[in-house]
């Protein structure tokens, strides 16, 4: 068979060139575990493009729909554009945050650090990628500073491993005052500050049953706003708190 041919003109204008070493980039990125995908043009047979930002990410259908439910749904019907052109825009999101998103998919796989959470975990949960989530989920728990934000990060991504480890830090390490004078802790579901509230009143006073009785369970048939007043009230009382007082640094 015949050598492929190849106009003498393009060789001559260095086109042949520049495609050859942009592609073998991009194989060098996939294959030897060096340098993370860019995405910036079609490599490794990819078969679908994402557009934010008017910035275009190839990417590969597969992939994505076994890392997605979303992106599943989305390119397999037809009935939409992109199922049928196989390109999706993607509004409202920041085209560096997604490159984030597909080079920790995508191997060598870019390792997930704690302070790019904030970016890639809403996301991971918009897109239904539960394996990023759990990656998110890790590094945040690897952090081992736990603070109210946690908490309300675990409650809103469904991150129980999260949550307990956040729950249980807050309740070791916060004082009575704190708990009653945050801000950031007044904003959490109402549910979750009563847990808090009565993790933290255990603790204190685990040596002490009969106190825990009184705190804890003499208030079982209020409702929760009423539960968690009526421990506020007494905790002021137990910490000679007063309600406008300043909290204790976090």
């Amino acid at each position: 068979m015949a050598a492929p041919t190849t106009d003498a003109t393009a060789i001559a204008n260095g086109e042949v060139a520049r495609t050859r070493t942009s592609w073998q980039l991009h194989s060098d990125r996939y294959t030897k575990g060096g340098l993370p995908p860019d995405f910036a043009e079609p490599w490794k047979n990819s078969d679908a493009t994402l557009i934010v930002e008017k910035r275009k990410f190839h990417v590969h259908q597969t992939l994505l729909k076994l890392s997605s439910p979303f992106f599943e749904a989305l390119f397999a019907d037809t009935n939409f554009a992109e199922g049928k052109t196989k390109t999706a825009t993607l509004k409202n999101k920041k085209a560096a945050d997604v490159c984030d998103l597909l080079q920790v998919l995508y191997p060598p796989h870019k390792n997930l650090a704690a302070e790019m959470t904030d970016r890639i975990l809403p996301l991971a949960d918009e897109f239904l990628m539960w394996g990023i989530k759990k990656q998110c989920e890790r590094a945040l728990v690897s952090v081992g500073d736990f603070n109210f934000k946690s908490v309300a990060t675990a409650d809103r991504y469904k991150l129980r491993h999260l949550r307990e480890n956040a729950v249980n830090f807050i309740t070791i390490h916060y004082p009575f005052r704190t708990l009653l004078n945050s801000n950031a802790f007044t904003r959490l579901d109402e549910s979750t500050r009563l847990e808090i509230l009565e993790r933290r009143i255990r603790y204190t006073y685990q040596h002490i049953p009969d106190r825990i009785e009184t705190l804890v369970w003499g208030n079982k048939e209020k409702t929760l706003r009423e539960r968690c007043q009526c421990l506020k009230e007494t905790l002021i009382k137990t910490c000679d708190l007063s309600p406008g007082q300043t909290a204790d640094p976090l």
